[in-house]
């Protein structure tokens, strides 16, 4: 931030954005350092200007720092909409991942920037990284944005690669279809297919976000959840196993989805 303080009267909007995703990445405590006020207001007189990966990286530094002001996110959402049809994968997912992290959701200039971000999402997601493509999912799902073209594009995508993802993209997949309510069982048998060629790799966190999603799906599959709570039942750290050291709310998660599943 020394450096942004001694250099911020020169700097264009392109050096702004750098700025401020850079202190969301290195720098604690940035917005008690004096020369924070200054590149805020600059970046806030800029805001409506960015292009689509400015934009997107800004949201998401925002994310990162917890900085919910809507004196940022009104403008980055208004710019937003109109730049949509410009957004490419990465653009949709941090933007919509950064929106659903502050959950800017209901205002006004919110609830246009979810509707304009369906189009380019569903676009984009063909082919895109899948690491955009879990992004945009979770992001989607956990707002509650009624968009089925968004997650039948999704679904197409994950059943191309479905062979290649690790548990914590098939976990991904599972809680966010689960969450959006988006009835596809044909994806859900591939993704049971899958997490038994990868079980062992499976951590506590995965395991519990991949059956809950298959509960909350109706297609609790016992077999496969037994297995999962054999192998996180194993010692480990400390001696202790993987279940030992879920969080609460995840391990609620992962013992409801048992009882949907009649394990006991």
């Amino acid at each position: 931030m020394q450096l942004v303080a001694s250099h911020l009267p020169r700097f264009d909007i392109g050096n702004l954005v750098v700025a401020f995703t850079s202190a969301a990445k290195f720098e604690e405590c940035c917005d008690m350092h004096p020369s924070w006020s200054g590149l805020l207001e600059r970046l806030l007189d800029s805001a409506e200007f960015l292009e689509p990966r400015g934009l997107s990286m800004t949201a998401y530094a925002a994310a990162k720092l917890v900085f919910g002001d809507d004196r940022l996110l009104v403008p980055l959402a208004t710019a937003s909409v109109r730049q949509a049809p410009r957004f490419g994968a990465t653009d949709v997912a941090k933007a919509c991942w950064a929106f659903a992290k502050l959950r800017f959701v209901e205002e006004p200039s919110a609830r246009s920037f979810w509707q304009a971000m369906a189009e380019p999402a569903s676009r984009n997601i063909p082919g895109a990284r899948f690491v955009d493509v879990s992004m945009i999912c979770w992001a989607f799902a956990a707002t509650d944005q009624v968009s089925p073209a968004v997650f039948e594009a999704a679904s197409l995508e994950t059943r191309s690669i479905v062979h290649e993802l690790p548990p914590r993209s098939l976990a991904g997949v599972a809680w966010a279809f689960a969450r959006a309510r988006h009835h596809d069982p044909g994806l859900y048998q591939l993704l049971a297919r899958r997490s038994g060629e990868v079980l062992s790799e499976f951590t506590a966190h995965d395991a519990a976000s991949f059956c809950w999603g298959f509960a909350t799906a109706e297609m609790p599959h016992t077999p496969l959840f037994e297995q999962l709570a054999l192998h996180l039942n194993q010692p480990g750290e400390r001696n202790a196993s993987a279940l030992r050291r879920l969080s609460a709310p995840l391990a609620a998660e992962l013992c409801w989805a048992f009882a949907a599943a009649s394990i006991q």
